[in-house]
């Protein structure tokens, strides 16, 4: 499950409960988005686990390959993504203008990435 603002979904077209792709240059999940006035105007959250994605894909691929210098535990926090209908073929950005091509920046948390 990806959150998302209103008015960014309305951006692209993404109703509550659709299917949405979420992608980076690392790679690309599907995602069922949640639309919710929950999360801030420019940020997602993408839930890892049980039913958040699709159980063969992992949000994991998305973050940085790089490891906390202390606990050396995976850093899933503050991953540029992007975020598109399920029917956008891939490659493609909408929408343009300040959010840079639909860029967004993942909310930090333990089950976010």
């Amino acid at each position: 499950m990806l959150q998302i603002h209103p008015d960014d979904a309305k951006a692209r077209g993404i109703d509550d409960g659709t299917r949405i792709r979420v992608f980076n240059d690392r790679g690309e999940i599907e995602a069922m988005a949640q639309v919710t006035r929950g999360i801030l105007r420019g940020v997602v959250s993408v839930t890892t686990g049980w039913g958040g994605v699709n159980e063969k894909q992992t949000a994991s691929i998305l973050s940085p390959d790089k490891y906390e210098p202390i606990s050396l535990g995976h850093t899933l926090n503050s991953s540029m993504v992007e975020v598109a209908g399920g029917d956008t073929p891939a490659g493609t950005n909408a929408p343009s203008g300040r959010d840079a091509a639909s860029r967004r920046d993942a909310a930090s948390g333990g089950n976010t990435a």
